[in-house]
């Protein structure tokens, strides 16, 4: 659920126009999904689906704990109730890379969205978010069986790991946006490179939170800190049609 924090980030970049500035996106896990709701300017949206269509006891549920978070409830929602343009995100020019564990090889694997047609979406959205412990079973692409590749078996990602992927690219510019306070790294510095983007430690918010005020106010921190990274003093909205 600290998702809410990375696709309210989201938001600020949409409306500092930067959706499509990206030449290359690496996500993992439920920022496969907060980035795809950046490519298709539809970050607001996106951000609603924590606070509204995953609170209170429809997303997770711990007296299930061999299956404790409703997948489908994500899929239902960015197709019917939240529904995500994949073809806008298909058009866009930015290569969206999502980390995968193949669990046959017992290795990780960034796989490119353009590599496979914009009816596959829900397929590697649900890869991105089959967490071991919490979905039993593994989902398949092309026959091969990938999971989350944040949550991996005895250890979890190593951010580092991660971020490195694209620090040892050619990129130019870089912006890692990170959605809990502790995965930023030593090894990881800004530069005039890179630009890292994390909330407050002070700011707490579990996992597993599902109230929907709590939600709120984690969006509207992630938000806020966006704006003021990017030295924008616009009014802080992270309302999608002027509900509240």
């Amino acid at each position: 659920m600290t998702g809410i924090r990375g696709v309210a980030a989201m938001i600020g970049l949409e409306e500092l126009g930067l959706s499509h500035a990206f030449d290359v996106i690496y996500s993992v896990s439920a920022g496969f999904g907060n980035a795809s709701y950046l490519l298709s300017e539809q970050a607001a949206l996106g951000t609603s689906i924590y606070y509204e269509e995953l609170s209170g006891n429809k997303f997770i549920n711990f007296w299930k704990p061999w299956s404790m978070v409703k997948i489908d409830k994500v899929i239902h929602a960015m197709e019917n109730t939240k529904p995500l343009d994949a073809e806008k995100v298909w058009k866009s020019k930015t290569k969206l890379f999502v980390r995968l564990w193949n669990s046959r090889t017992k290795k990780i694997e960034y796989l490119e969205i353009h590599s496979f047609p914009s009816k596959m979406y829900s397929t590697l959205l649900k890869a991105a978010m089959y967490v071991q412990y919490a979905v039993p079973g593994s989902v398949r692409i092309n026959r091969t069986p990938y999971m989350d590749g944040e949550f991996i078996f005895k250890n979890s990602i190593k951010y580092d790991e991660h971020d490195r992927t694209a620090i040892e690219s050619d990129a130019t510019d870089i912006l890692i946006i990170y959605n809990n306070p502790d995965q930023p790294k030593k090894e990881i510095q800004e530069s005039d490179r890179v630009c890292i983007i994390a909330p407050d430690p002070v700011w707490n918010l579990s996992r597993f939170e599902t109230r929907t005020d709590v939600l709120k106010q984690a969006a509207f921190q992630m938000r806020t800190l966006i704006k003021k990274t990017f030295r924008n003093n616009e009014p802080v909205n992270i309302d999608y049609h002027g509900r509240y």
